[in-house]
């Protein structure tokens, strides 16, 4: 693709009507992180810059707001410019912050929507094609915890299972329990009636089945679920209109009643 072609036009010199002002200084905005980002891997102030006021992170959640298509296809190629300066298989590089953003969720759902200029499209497909290589080259428990950063849980990830939790259930432990602290979040969304997003329920069950598997296998796990809350939300979705959730919330109950494993098959 030509420079011509990679070029976001610069801003319109004329005022924009009021209805389209937060759109044109959105563009205005990340035109100016676009520009900057050609110098991503040559700086290392900008790319330090960068780093400290979590510019990938920002520009990852004004993608997911669905911004007007100028300003989608500057954030995109904004973010594409800076993969070229990152070591992929890095997990504290640009492309894993993408990820624990949730980028990969957001740009499933771009591929499936007409664009104007092919510019954006070129981009999706350029920024899907990196996350997924990245995301195969980090350890499985760090595919979790990027997975679980993201808040799309998904059981096509394989690491939800008992093989992953008596492998990585000590892990969980880190940073006064943070990722079960993140799955009982998950949980509890799932009790909120107002919550409207087809993917709660999704990962409600997962979560559950994760719960589960957790106090399964680390010791005393059981005495952290209840000390958390998790045991009162996870006995409510029993009844959720869910089958999926109300079976693995069943499943996660039986689990923390169990008092000795060794016994069981």
């Amino acid at each position: 693709r030509g420079a011509a072609s990679t070029t976001p036009s610069p801003p319109a010199t004329t005022v924009p009507p009021a209805a389209s002002t937060t759109a044109q200084m959105q563009y205005e905005l990340t035109f100016c992180l676009w520009t900057l980002s050609l110098e991503f891997r040559n700086s290392a102030r900008i790319a330090g810059d960068f780093a400290s006021c979590a510019t990938v992170e920002v520009v990852s959640d004004q993608i997911a707001a669905a911004p007007r298509e100028k300003v989608l296809r500057v954030s995109l190629a904004t973010l594409r410019n800076l993969c070229l300066g990152v070591v992929l298989s890095s997990t504290e590089g640009v492309a894993s912050k993408m990820i624990k953003a949730g980028l990969p969720k957001t740009l499933r759902t771009l591929r499936e929507r007409p664009f104007t200029d092919p510019d954006v499209k070129d981009d999706v497909e350029h920024l899907s094609k990196i996350l997924a290589t990245n995301y195969r080259e980090l350890s499985t428990f760090e595919r979790y915890v990027a997975e679980l950063d993201s808040g799309d849980l998904q059981w096509a990830s394989l690491c939800h299972s008992e093989s992953f939790w008596k492998e990585n259930a000590k892990l969980a432990e880190a940073d006064d329990f943070k990722l079960i602290k993140q799955l009982v979040t998950i949980v509890k969304a799932a009790l909120d009636a107002a919550n409207d997003d087809p993917d709660v329920p999704k990962n409600a069950a997962i979560a559950c089945s994760d719960l589960g598997d957790f106090v399964r296998f680390y010791p005393n796990g059981k005495a952290v679920i209840k000390h958390l809350g998790a045991k009162d939300y996870i006995m409510k979705l029993i009844d959720h209109h869910d089958p999926d959730v109300q079976r693995h919330a069943l499943q996660c109950v039986s689990k923390l009643l169990v008092t000795n494993w060794q016994f069981v098959k």
